[in-house]
């Protein structure tokens, strides 16, 4: 459900796709592809820069990598 709306891109006024991003971020991680929950947080951040959760989320991937 969250791939099929990325597909669809946001109506003016509507919230663009960072959240979308974030929880396939979410997901990612806990199925273990560390890879792909970096990758779905920084399209995230590229979206909203001041989005804090998936800045968090990287900061703590990157803790779990040391």
């Amino acid at each position: 459900a969250l791939r099929r709306c990325l597909q669809r891109a946001p109506a003016p006024g509507e919230p663009s796709h960072a959240g979308v991003w974030y929880r396939l971020g979410l997901l990612a991680e806990r199925r273990g592809d560390l890879a792909a929950a970096r990758e779905a947080h920084r399209a995230s951040l590229k979206l909203e820069p001041s989005y804090n959760r998936p800045a968090e989320a990287l900061e703590r991937l990157e803790k779990t990598a040391r």
